[in-house]
């Protein structure tokens, strides 16, 4: 997975496995040991791309050959060797510690049915979609549901262990990267990924390249084309920001009961257009997978099929997302817990709520109760209407990248809005990308027209559709 030099420096050929729940009494190995290992593995010019054949656990650089973000945005941009830019870490987390903590998460009930990005009106063969098998929970919900405080900072500790070695592990300079989102993922049978690009939605265009003979007597040039991925410029993510991805498994094939489910990277280059899975990752515990965000590193999953009979395909891993921009950083919200009685649940069930430059929150309605799925598709028949207000296509409805949210796309792609349903309540957010521009302020003005329009519509649904100022029409009906 790495090209090696003298320069670098094997951190750690035998990485401590984080475990708070656990304390070690057997001595460390001898650092002189590691030594006569790492340098045997020092003299080699350079790894393969066998997936399963790692050598040591992390490989860093020194603090002097190490990357500021900058200069890893001048590499991935230059197009560098993808071996640079991607690989795979075994033992990142012991077996013990994973099937601990695969033990202490919660049942298969508790994961939230979600799906990442979802693109309606492309309909190229390799586009990723919302998938009835595909769940997770993200640290907000960990800090709900996770048994006890000290698990919920077990696992933040992992998940920061899980950052530095990505950091690590991509040559970037220590506090360079910053967790944008982690997500226990869940796959059950016939959970699937497409290939996909982490910060950008994507599409193959047609590419051409020409060559020259190499006699001397023949100038006769050939043109040669095939298909190639790019960003697709019509189409605005919503996490444009995202440099880098890990996915780390907890469970194996055979622990998880399951086939197939294997994490994979696509080749962006491809006659058919289709993104074919180039490399394979088969699940391992403790096994990472970590890359940079964009198409030079499509990447999918294979579906989950059944192993046994008569018990249920369950994939999990630890999956993490980061950007160079601390203001873009997670939010890690206080433990809560689940709650013990109806005294407690109003406390415990408290919603989180998200204010940051790239995620503004514009309005937040607090409910008593509602009935989710309803409300979300009476909001997106509504939404869809409001697509050519004031003007045909000014606006592009989607379903978001969380469970229960809405956007609205605006057609100079400046921003979008968004609307997320909660359990108390209802959250209106604009997303920008900070470091490209603002929302512009067309934008501005169409997005507090559209927001307008949406509030009358809550009412509606919340209280029946009310006449001019007589609290719902003649009175000549009454109710029992």
């Amino acid at each position: 997975m790495y090209i090696t030099s003298s320069k670098r420096i094997i951190m750690s050929c035998t990485r401590r496995n984080i475990n708070n729940h656990q304390s070690s009494s057997s001595s460390s190995p001898s650092p002189f040991s590691f030594l006569l290992l790492c340098i045997s593995l020092i003299s080699i010019s350079s790894f393969t791309n066998a997936i399963d054949n790692n050598s040591c656990k992390n490989v860093a650089i020194s603090k002097e050959q190490c990357m500021n973000a900058t200069e890893f945005t001048t590499k991935v941009q230059n197009a560098s060797p993808l071996h640079t830019l991607r690989g795979t870490i075994d033992n990142v987390l012991s077996s013990t510690t994973c099937a601990k903590l695969t033990k202490t998460l919660l049942s298969a009930s508790d994961f939230i049915s979600g799906s990442g990005y979802e693109s309606k009106d492309n309909n190229l063969p390799n586009t990723y979609k919302a998938h009835e098998s595909y769940s997770g929970l993200d640290v907000a919900s960990l800090s709900k549901l996770l048994p006890s405080s000290e698990d919920y900072d077990w696992f933040v500790t992992l998940r920061e262990h899980v950052r530095k070695t990505t950091e690590e592990a991509l040559g970037l300079c220590p506090a360079t990267l910053f967790v944008h989102y982690t997500q226990i993922a869940q796959k059950v049978e016939g959970g699937l990924h497409h290939p996909h690009a982490d910060n950008c939605f994507h599409t193959f265009v047609l590419a051409t390249t020409t060559t020259t003979s190499s006699f001397e007597d023949d100038d006769d040039e050939s043109d040669s084309s095939y298909m190639m991925a790019k960003c697709d410029a019509t189409k605005a993510h919503p996490y444009p920001s995202r440099v880098a991805a890990s996915i780390l498994y907890l469970n194996s094939q055979q622990s998880g009961n399951y086939d197939g489910g294997e994490f994979y990277w696509a080749d962006m280059f491809s006659n058919g257009g289709l993104g074919e899975p180039s490399v394979i990752v088969t699940p391992k515990e403790g096994r990472m997978a970590f890359f940079t965000a964009g198409v030079e590193n499509l990447h999918g999953a294979l579906p989950v099929e059944r192993r046994v009979r008569d018990e249920e395909p369950r994939r999990l891993a630890l999956a993490m997302w980061y950007v160079t921009d601390e203001q873009l950083e997670e939010v890690i919200p206080p433990f809560v817990g689940r709650p013990e009685g109806d005294d407690n649940e109003e406390e415990e069930e408290e919603d989180v709520i998200i204010d940051t430059p790239s995620q503004k929150l514009l309005m937040k309605i607090p409910i008593q109760s509602m009935k989710t799925g309803a409300l979300k598709l009476s909001l997106w028949f509504h939404l869809v209407k409001q697509q050519s207000n004031p003007t045909k296509k000014s606006w592009q409805a989607n379903e978001g990248v969380d469970e229960n949210m809405l956007t609205m796309l605006y057609r100079d792609h400046s921003a979008l809005f968004s609307i997320t349903l909660q359990k108390n309540v209802i959250t209106i957010h604009r997303h920008v990308d900070v470091h490209v521009r603002p929302a512009s302020l067309q934008y501005q003005l169409q997005e507090s027209v559209m927001l307008h329009d949406l509030l009358d519509e809550l009412v509606k649904l919340a209280f029946g559709k009310l006449e001019d100022g007589d609290g719902g029409g003649d009175g000549s009906k009454e109710e029992d």
